[in-house]
């Protein structure tokens, strides 16, 4: 199961056609509640974020009267020719 890099106990997960609730976060699995069942299971996790998959790649600008696309603001250092 994929997830995001900040998961917590206590977050419900859809997987196929049941909620899971997440009850304990281990390093490479998580331990689930079946919303249903009650059952709990253990399942390999992979998170989201990685260093293989985390790396900031450039991007388009954003035109200045655009405020429905989410984008990152930062400041940055630019030559200009005078």
């Amino acid at each position: 199961m994929v997830v995001p890099a900040a998961i917590a106990v206590g977050w419900e997960l859809s997987q196929a056609d049941r909620v899971l609730v997440v009850s304990e976060v281990r390093p490479t699995t998580l331990v689930v509640i079946d919303s249903k069942t009650g059952k709990t299971e253990e399942l390999p996790m992979l998170q989201e974020n990685d260093a293989t998959n985390s790396v900031e790649e450039s991007g388009s600008e954003l035109g200045p009267t655009d405020t429905t696309t989410p984008g990152l603001e930062r400041d940055e250092d630019v030559d200009v020719a005078e």
